[in-house]
């Protein structure tokens, strides 16, 4: 049975259900002496050198490995390393370095034949998506285009950490990151790293004086395409009864309501409203053919409701035509309900442009099997 990321539980929890306890006895690895004091005025050639070949201590102990705890040891050996010291100077040359040295790890290093290739390419993943410097995006670039699919989760990861420090360089590598990013969501199928990519797409107007006004305008220009190109095709997951694709777009409405404030204009209200009413339209249908009281059932009610306070919040209609069908005593068929609920929404909406929404069915729903929710995931700074 397929489940996400390709583990009884999920690939992105094995370096937490793993022990160092095996690694105890395991040589130690090469110093790395650098103090605080001496990087503020920027690395010296031996400095450099000594954490590269660090870096290279723990790339061949990966690639090498035949206990998982030994990948375990040296993923949480890279990040104790580049958090040794909290300074961008060094933490951005570290960056760069890991890049060089770390990257053949997911580009053909380890052996498609390695019986522990997935938890070395997870824990690779999780300690690029950890390096919060601009200079990692070399690595984020590659992991958001990666045959794994944890790998490509980690990669969303890691952006939605370096965006900012992106965003507040300048209007050019914002453009790059989100050509990127827009080719990469295109390909992307999977539930959880698609409710990633709503994360990475949440740009707030408030950031303040650090990014340009201009660079945050077109952020979110980017933002608002990629999810117009590929909201609808994400939606049949919903349709098909996936509850995985229902809590991915919990997060995509909220990236809805965030793109579409009170200031916003006429166009970009109208772009959320419409999409939230898409999104309705689809999960309507899996709720009308959905076991009563079951979990896919359940899944789109709570999913439907949260539809309508954003169109409420965003249109500023203080209507509820949903609530009514899915909550009201007395209604036989709240199916049926629903779904002329949706059709009052977009009488309701007209005036602001929205129209009626039309499913636009694969020639083959996409199979659906059970999945299984990620116990814990990388943390990442929004």
């Amino acid at each position: 049975m397929r489940k996400y990321f390709n583990t009884p539980r999920c690939l992105l929890t094995i370096a937490l259900a793993l022990t160092l306890a095996a690694a105890s006895a395991a040589a130690a690895p090469p110093p790395l002496d650098i103090s605080s004091s001496g990087v503020s005025g920027g690395l010296s050639a031996s400095q450099r050198s000594s954490i590269e070949t660090r870096l290279k201590y723990w790339a061949d102990q990966i690639a090498d490995a035949n206990d998982p705890a030994k990948v375990l040891e040296a993923q949480v050996g890279i990040r104790a390393d580049f958090n040794l010291i909290r300074e961008s100077e060094y933490q951005d040359v570290f960056a760069t370095l890991a890049v060089k040295v770390l990257s053949p790890l997911l580009t053909g290093r380890i052996s498609e034949k390695d019986k522990l290739r997935q938890q070395k390419l997870v824990n690779v993943g999780l300690a690029f998506s950890n390096m919060s410097q601009v200079t990692v995006v070399p690595a984020l670039n590659m992991m958001v285009a990666h045959k794994n699919e944890a790998v490509r989760y980690l990669g969303w990861r890691g952006y939605l950490a370096v965006r900012p420090f992106v965003l507040a360089r300048n209007p050019m590598d914002t453009q790059k990151m989100f050509d990127t990013l827009e080719a990469a969501a295109a390909k992307e199928t999977v539930p959880p790293t698609v409710g990633a990519i709503f994360e990475v797409c949440r740009i707030a107007t408030d950031r303040g004086a650090v990014i340009p006004a201009e660079t945050l305008t077109m952020a979110r220009q980017r933002a608002r395409a990629i999810l117009q190109t590929n909201w609808k095709t994400w939606c049949l997951r919903v349709l098909s009864g996936d509850i995985e694709a229902n809590r991915a777009f919990e997060k995509g409405i909220v990236t809805l309501q965030t793109l579409a404030p009170a200031s916003a204009d006429k166009a970009d209200k109208l772009q959320s409203l419409q999409l939230l009413v898409d999104l309705a339209k689809h999960a309507a249908e899996a709720y009308d053919t959905a076991q009563a009281g079951g979990k896919v059932f359940k899944a789109n009610s709570i999913l439907l409701l949260k539809c309508e306070v954003a169109i409420t919040e965003i249109s500023q209609k203080r209507l509820n035509f949903i609530t009514v069908a899915l909550t009201k005593r007395g209604i036989e068929d709240r199916g049926a309900a629903v779904s002329l609920a949706i059709l009052d929404w977009v009488v309701a909406l007209k005036d602001l442009g929205v129209k009626d929404p039309k499913i636009d069915r694969p020639a083959t729903k996409p199979a659906v099997t059970p999945t299984v929710t990620p116990t814990a995931t990388p943390t990442a700074t929004p």
